[in-house]
């Protein structure tokens, strides 16, 4: 899933930048995993490393022994604030139902 929902964002980023969007990836890998994840699949946007789980707990992701046990994004506002929690997704089709909303919350919130 995480491969799969990865190049589908990295696919998409065009649109995201259009829409004026930034895509940050978190898990707890280490910083090698991630370099290691993020060159074998061409990844245009960074993952950020948690391995003590602060992102996590602060964004109230549910965890038990030290794993994700779901896949979770967050559409953050123009003011920090965040608009939608995604807590059950699809990582074949997540990344243009984010970029829907993203639209849609644009054209609400005009700069």
């Amino acid at each position: 899933g995480c491969t799969i929902e990865a190049c589908k964002f990295r696919d998409e980023m065009g649109q995201f930048k259009k829409a004026n969007t930034v895509i940050l990836g978190v898990s707890l890998d280490s910083r090698e995993k991630h370099e290691e994840f993020t060159k074998a699949d061409n990844l245009n946007f960074p993952l950020l490393v948690d391995k003590d789980t602060a992102i996590c707990r602060a964004y109230g992701v549910p965890l038990a022994f030290d794993k994700y046990l779901s896949r979770w994004t967050f559409l953050i506002g123009k003011d920090g604030k965040i608009v939608h929690v995604y807590k059950d997704v699809d990582p074949r089709t997540h990344s243009l139902a984010l970029l829907q909303d993203v639209w849609k919350y644009n054209k609400s919130h005009p700069q």
